[in-house]
């Protein structure tokens, strides 16, 4: 774990005209609940996504699956990425959360999803408490070059 990483707000890695991209250090539905809300409350309507990792051990447990159903409220979707580690079945959890939701196993495949222009102005939280596969110079490297590609 990156000591620069543990943080109370997330840090923003990424911002264009259409979207900004955050660092969240997720380790609780708790610590996923306080971030969003204090999220919307800055950013109002436009659109936030969760893009969580349950990494922790008692998360990849499932011990927190009710928890995690319902902290995304704030969020107008939530992407759960199930890792190697998790022992559980993410697509229920997905199904059950409160917000739409989608399950990615592939890292690549969920950075292309999230690269998808919108229409509305867009917030992408990334929660987890690791590496998360590289996904945080991925998601600003692939940004950056649709960037660069529409001007």
């Amino acid at each position: 774990m990156q000591p620069s990483r543990l943080r109370a707000t997330p840090a923003l890695l990424y911002e264009d005209d259409s979207v900004r991209v955050y660092d969240d250090f997720a380790h609780h539905p708790t610590a996923i609940r306080t971030t969003l809300q204090g999220l919307r409350n800055a950013v109002g309507n436009e659109e936030v996504i969760a893009v969580i990792e349950p990494r922790t051990h008692t998360m990849s447990l499932g011990t927190l699956r009710d928890e995690l159903a319902t902290c995304t409220a704030a969020a107008d979707s939530a992407i759960w990425f199930r890792g190697e580690n998790i022992r559980w079945d993410v697509a229920e959890l997905a199904a059950d959360c409160v917000v739409p939701s989608r399950v990615f196993d592939d890292i690549d495949r969920l950075i292309a999803h999230l690269s998808t222009p919108s229409e509305r102005r867009r917030h992408i939280v990334i929660m987890s408490n690791g590496a998360f596969g590289g996904i945080y110079g991925k998601i600003v490297s692939s940004l950056q070059a649709q960037n660069s590609n529409s001007d």
